[in-house]
């Protein structure tokens, strides 16, 4: 099986540029926005597809630091990026991915539950094995690409709400709805 990974390579130059990254991004937005307000009033407010999509990458990564505020910027970009990425990728709602990693993992990249979960969706680390994946659990976008591609496939299989459920339950019996209303009050907390 082939889960699609947005990947960038490059060894220490590109692990240099990896710290860059959200303060380039950051700054990319500014420029974008004050270009946007030279133009003057009469020109449309369109902003460039690039500087929306790291406004969404910055929100979204905002969002898991409420929950978290120990998150660095880097860290921040980087959740926000990969949900972005994965929920546009398996029809995610953005907010339905920040409140399952709420709640799994109160924001944490390095999580583990007391079941040996890992992360901030807290996959299982035989889930890779079964999907024919390589994968760093500890690793956010690797962690995020598993999560939101089993909890997409659960959504196909099972419908929206007990698919939900049964990211957390498993395939067995679900024996209360407290996941569920616990992701939903999340959600509903981000605006959602």
């Amino acid at each position: 099986m082939r889960i699609p990974k947005l990947t960038i390579s490059g060894g220490p130059v590109m692990g240099l540029a990896s710290m860059l990254l959200p303060w380039l991004l950051i700054i990319a937005v500014l420029l974008a926005a004050g270009c946007t307000r030279q133009a003057g009033a009469d020109a449309p407010e369109e902003k460039d597809e690039l500087a929306e999509a790291i406004e969404s990458w910055i929100a979204l990564g905002d969002m898991a630091a409420l929950y978290n505020p120990g998150l660095t910027l880097t860290d921040r970009v980087e959740i926000g990026r990969a949900v972005y990425y994965y929920s546009a990728l398996h029809d995610l709602p953005p907010k339905l991915v920040v409140s399952i990693i709420v709640v799994e993992s109160s924001g944490v990249p390095d999580a583990v539950s007391p079941k040996g979960a890992v992360g901030l969706m807290q996959v299982m680390p035989w889930w890779p094995a079964e999907l024919g994946v390589e994968a760093d659990l500890y690793d956010i976008d690797d962690n995020i690409r598993l999560g939101t591609f089993i909890l997409a496939d659960n959504i196909r299989r099972w419908g929206p709400e007990e698919g939900v459920a049964r990211y957390f339950w498993g395939s067995g019996r679900i024996p209360d709805g407290r996941y569920l209303a616990a992701v939903m009050k999340t959600m509903e907390g981000l605006g959602g």
